[in-house]
């Protein structure tokens, strides 16, 4: 499995969860409006009753400032919704990579070994999480015998960072460089499928 094919099934596991997100988002978002919105007919209401002897028209620019308010604040309210879960999105987006099954992170590590020999070289320094030496060790000398392998806490959820042996060619293929890298993309899609009004 080559980068480009691993990228592709994280978008498609995110887009499951994004579909999964919309459905919990919509019913909270309906309810923060309808709260808002009871809340400010109740303020309406009520403020009406002392206005009533002023003129109609006072009255009506009352009435629209307190439903424009209203709107303002569901609008802001939505908005800090909708990052919350575009947040939380990215959480399990990275809890997931982080708990990457054995057999897909053998392969994402070999297709990046590989990349890293035809551009790089063979003798490599190779930086991983502490507990990802065992497998990185074991895949990269099958196919690098005379890289090193290093343990570094630069690397948050896994993947690796593959540098030449006299340090001035540097690889990043972190899962978090990654996700990082492809997050404006992701995020507009996530959004889309999150968010589109239809």
């Amino acid at each position: 499995m080559n980068t480009q094919e691993a990228i592709k099934k994280i978008e498609e596991k995110i887009r499951e969860d994004l579909r999964e997100k919309l459905m919990e988002y919509e019913s909270r978002k309906n309810q923060k409006i309808k709260e808002i919105m009871d809340n400010m007919e109740s303020r309406w209401e009520r403020r009406k009753k002392e206005l009533e002897h002023q003129m109609s028209v006072e009255v009506s620019l009352i009435k629209g400032k307190i439903i424009s308010d209203a709107k303002m604040k569901a609008k802001m309210e939505i908005l800090r919704a909708r990052e919350d879960v575009l947040n939380e999105v990215k959480r399990r987006v990275y809890e997931k990579l982080k708990n990457l099954p054995q057999d897909k992170y053998t392969k994402f590590l070999l297709s990046v070994l590989k990349e890293a020999a035809s551009s790089i070289g063979l003798n490599l320094i190779v930086k991983c999480l502490p507990k990802d030496e065992d497998i990185v060790k074991q895949v990269t000398l099958a196919i690098l015998p005379n890289s090193k392998i290093e343990t570094t806490d630069e690397i948050k959820y896994g993947g690796i960072i593959i540098t030449s042996q006299d340090g001035r060619t540097v690889l990043r293929r972190t899962f978090e460089d990654l996700l990082e890298a492809r997050w404006p993309e992701l995020r507009k899609i996530a959004s889309k499928v999150l968010f589109e009004e239809g």
